[in-house]
């Protein structure tokens, strides 16, 4: 039984994403391949999931905008 209200979470895929943006300030924004942009919500530790996102970026050629 599926309950009312419940949100949907959508998943993405490595070979979706076209870019990552990390130069806005509190936010981390997902270029995905069909032109749209997918906003990641807020973390605590957001230099962590920045960091963490430009390992796997590099590791699958994915362009990075901003960070480090």
């Amino acid at each position: 039984m599926l309950v009312l209200g419940w949100p949907r979470v959508r998943r993405y895929r490595w070979p979706q994403i076209d870019r990552i943006i990390l130069d806005r300030p509190g936010n981390i924004v997902l270029d995905l391949w069909d032109g749209t942009h997918a906003l990641l919500p807020e973390v605590a530790d957001r230099e962590g999931l920045a960091s963490a996102l430009e390992k796997v970026a590099l590791a699958r050629a994915i362009p990075v905008r901003g960070g480090k």
